[in-house]
C-alpha cells in the first residue's frame, strides 16, 4: 500500500462514524481507535491506546475474566456489555473482523450504541413479565385465578400419570356470605375476601395451591397428598377461620367456612373429580355448614 493510500485510509478510519478499534490479537491490546470512540465510551484516544482491551467490560463481565478472550471469537456481531469513562455500563454492538496488518493477527472491532435500545427491550420484557403475572392472578386477593389453576391442575395430572402419586382437590366457599355482603355491603365483602385469602394461602403447606375459584369460592391442589391428610388440612383450616375475629371499621364479626376435597383417580377426569368435591361441598352445606366432607367412596 502506497504512502497515499495509506493516508486516504487513515483520514476514513479516523472519520467513520461508528466507533473503530484495532486490537493485537497476540497482547489483547488496543493498538488504534478513531475519535467516534471518545464519543461512545468517553475515553481520550490516548487513554485508551496501549490498554488491554478487556478493561473495557465491567468488572464480573464474563468478557473481562476470559483467559482466551479472542481465541473463542470469530468475525460476527455480539451485543456486549463497557464500561465507559465514567464508571457506567453501556450496552454496545460489537462487530469484529480479523484482519491482517503488517504480518500482525489483529481484530478491527466496530462498536455501535445500543443502550436505548437494550433499555427498552429489558423494560419492554419486565412490563410482559407482569402483564404475564397479572393474568395469572385474582385482582383482588392477589390469589391464582380459575384460568391459572386450570393449568396448575393439568400439569398435575400428566406429572400423576407419570408417578401415580395421588393429589385431591378441594373446594370451599365461605358460609353466609350473601348476608354479609347485604348486611353490611360490598366494601366489607371484599375486605372479608381477601382476609380469608390471606388466611388460606398462610395456612396451607408449601407444596400446595389455592386460587379464587369465583365468587366467595376457593380452590385448592393439594399435591402428593390421600384422603387423610386432606381432612387434616381442612379442619385445620376450617378451625383457623372459626376462631378469627374479623373486624372492618367498627364492625366485628366471625366467619365458618365449608370444604369439599376429593382424590383424584386414573379412571376419572378432572372434571369428574371437581364435581365430586363441589357435591361434597355442598353436601357440608346442607348439613349444616361450617364442615369439612370427602367426596363419596373417598372415605
Amino acid at each position: 500500500m502506497t504512502n497515499q493510500e495509506s493516508s486516504y485510509y487513515k483520514k476514513l478510519f479516523d472519520k467513520y462514524f461508528d466507533a473503530l478499534l484495532i486490537i493485537n490479537m497476540n497482547n489483547e491490546t488496543i493498538i488504534d481507535a478513531n475519535r467516534s470512540v471518545e464519543k461512545v465510551l468517553g475515553y481520550k484516544l490516548d487513554e485508551l491506546i496501549g490498554t488491554k482491551f478487556s478493561a473495557l467490560f465491567p468488572e464480573k463481565s464474563e468478557m473481562r475474566n476470559k483467559s482466551d478472550l479472542f481465541n473463542s471469537l470469530n468475525d460476527g456481531i455480539f451485543v456486549q456489555d463497557f464500561l465507559n469513562a465514567k464508571g457506567d455500563i453501556i450496552y454496545l454492538e460489537m462487530t469484529l473482523t480479523i484482519i491482517q496488518q503488517d504480518s500482525m493477527d489483529t481484530l478491527l472491532i466496530s462498536l455501535r450504541n445500543l443502550s436505548k435500545l437494550v433499555r427498552v427491550e429489558k423494560q419492554l420484557r419486565q412490563t410482559l413479565k407482569i402483564v404475564k403475572e397479572l393474568s395469572r392472578k385474582d385482582t383482588l386477593t392477589d390469589l391464582h385465578n380459575r384460568r391459572s389453576l386450570i393449568n396448575i391442575i393439568n400439569n398435575e395430572t400428566y406429572r400423576f400419570e407419570r408417578n401415580h402419586i395421588p393429589f385431591v382437590i378441594m373446594i370451599a366457599d365461605i358460609d353466609h356470605y350473601k348476608y354479609i355482603n347485604d348486611e353490611y355491603g360490598h366494601d366489607t365483602g371484599d375486605f372479608v375476601l381477601k382476609e380469608i385469602a390471606c388466611l388460606l394461602s398462610q395456612t396451607i403447606r408449601k407444596q400446595d395451591v389455592v386460587g379464587r375459584w369465583g365468587g366467595d369460592e376457593f380452590l385448592f391442589l393439594l399435591p402428593e397428598t390421600d384422603i387423610e391428610g386432606a381432612k387434616s388440612l381442612s379442619e385445620s383450616l376450617r378451625d383457623k377461620i372459626a376462631s378469627t375475629v374479623f373486624q372492618y371499621n367498627d364492625k366485628k364479626f366471625q366467619l365458618s367456612m365449608t370444604f369439599g376435597f376429593a382424590v383424584f383417580r386414573a379412571e376419572e377426569t378432572i372434571e369428574t373429580c371437581l364435581k365430586k368435591a363441589d357435591n361434597a361441598l355442598y353436601q357440608g352445606k346442607k348439613s349444616g355448614r361450617n364442615k369439612c366432607i370427602a367426596a363419596r367412596g373417598n372415605n
